[in-house]
């Protein structure tokens, strides 16, 4: 008996296609008919006439299709946005590439030796009226990225500013208290 778990099928239908939605609805599960030569819901899986009692399935909305006919996902589900890191002496410098989030969907925490940014960017798709996407390739969905830093930081010196679709965020160094002795 061969054994495989299609991970995309539960993404076709509004019913259980978001996994982080809590709700407790059933999960698809598909086998083979005892008797007809057919993969059916496993719940029907004995049944004889497979017209009674339909099962309704809707599809869902977040469905886009490739060049090749094969759908895939318009959900990122959690992704990270690019960055670059730079630093001297004093501090460190982040550049977040963070388009299309509005004010107040990025959250920021500080720890010692890390930044982490959080958000969710909402599917550009409800903005439009276009009923066919031709190619999504804009990441939606969570997103979370963790910077670790190699020395302590300053939590109330940080600075921040946009800039064309980029983050800019000035970490300062923590002052190691460092003195030169002459010998």
């Amino acid at each position: 008996m061969i054994t495989y778990t299609n991970s995309k099928l539960p993404q076709l239908f509004k019913h259980n296609n978001d996994s982080r939605s809590g709700n407790a609805q059933p999960v698809l599960s598909v086998v083979q008919h005892d008797s007809l030569p057919y993969i059916v819901l496993a719940d029907r899986k004995a049944r004889h006439n497979l017209l009674e009692e339909g099962y309704l399935l809707e599809l869902s909305e977040k469905l886009v299709y490739d060049d090749a006919g094969y759908f895939v996902t318009n959900d990122s589900g959690n992704w990270q946005p690019r960055y670059n890191l730079y630093e001297d002496d004093n501090e460190y410098c982040l550049i977040v590439e963070l388009a299309g989030f509005a004010k107040g969907e990025l959250e920021t925490k500080l720890a010692e030796k890390s930044i982490t940014i959080t958000g969710s960017r909402s599917d550009l798709n409800n903005r439009m009226n276009y009923p066919i996407i031709r190619r999504s390739d804009i990441l939606i969905g969570s997103s979370t990225l963790t910077i670790p830093f190699e020395v302590d930081t300053v939590h109330n010196k940080i600075t921040s500013d946009h800039m064309d679709g980029f983050i800019k965020i000035v970490v300062p160094k923590k002052n190691l208290g460092m003195i030169s002795v002459d010998l």
